[in-house]
């Protein structure tokens, strides 16, 4: 079973945002404990609670990371409650992280090698509190990791891992792929949860679909057939096309989709196959 290599790299993401302490502190407690690493910064900006966008972001972030990466990711309303924290192994690179969902795109694409609960009190600060458990049991499991320490040594062996449902979208007919919104980027774009794979189910020719999403109110908006990038349009004009990690995104050419089309994450996105 390998280890971690001395002095690995940690990708930290959050929805702690940058105004508080709480970022500042989970790397205090990895430079105590395992100096010589590289702390990351992915992003600190996720919506505060919001366990779909931090999988789609880890998901994202997650293969461009050399080997020997321990991703560690905190967004957990949960915490303090019966819920589990756990190290999950993918290759040669590791998520650390609660057990609520966080790793389901991830887990869906990679392999699994390894999952341990992180229960080790040893590993853990001394005084653990019931509010913060990146700072006072994730943090330091991911320095513990980082510094060379073995896996087994933050806790058991275990095959659960929560995975979201919501992760996929539903096929509702031949022709017909139905999913939501679950990540807005700071240009406003919209991402969905619906991949290319899911596109193939229903067409051979991306040019035979088109895209409408939900809006303000009960309206859908037919944002016409799947483009290649975003100058396709005049400025100012709506469009769909694949994102760069291969996702239908709803955008405007230079604008904020969310704010033009009144959408948001749990907008529901629909992909139809067009009669040729």
């Amino acid at each position: 079973m390998p280890r971690q290599q001395p002095h690995s790299m940690i990708a930290v993401t959050t929805d702690f945002g940058d105004r508080d302490h709480y970022v500042a502190c989970m790397k205090g407690v990895i430079a105590q404990v395992a100096p010589q690493s590289t702390v990351v910064d992915v992003t600190h900006e996720i919506e505060p609670q919001n366990i779909m966008g931090a999988a789609y972001i880890l998901y994202h972030a997650f293969p461009w990371f050399p080997p020997g990466t321990i991703h560690l990711v905190v967004v957990d309303p949960g915490v303090g409650t019966a819920r589990g924290i756990i190290a999950a192994r993918y290759g040669e690179n590791t998520i650390i992280a609660p057990d609520n969902g966080i790793i389901s795109f991830v887990h869906h694409a990679y392999k699994v090698d390894e999952v341990r609960v992180i229960n080790n009190p040893q590993i853990a600060l001394g005084q653990v509190s019931n509010t913060f458990h990146g700072r006072d049991i994730m943090a330091p499991a991911a320095a513990h990791l980082a510094k060379g320490g073995a896996m087994r040594d933050l806790g058991p062996a275990t095959n659960h891992v929560e995975v979201l449902k919501t992760i996929h979208p539903k096929q509702t007919a031949a022709n017909r792929i139905e999913g939501q919104v679950i990540h807005v980027d700071r240009f406003g774009n919209l991402l969905s949860n619906i991949s290319q794979r899911d596109l193939a189910l229903i067409a051979e020719d991306p040019k035979q679909l088109q895209v409408s999403i939900s809006t303000d109110g009960d309206s859908h908006q037919v944002l016409g057939r799947l483009h290649r990038t975003y100058g396709d349009v005049p400025v100012g004009e709506a469009l769909s096309l694949l994102s760069s990690g291969g996702f239908v995104e709803v955008a405007v050419h230079l604008g904020d989709a969310s704010n033009r089309l009144k959408a948001k994450i749990g907008s529901t996105v629909v992909v139809e196959r067009l009669a040729v």
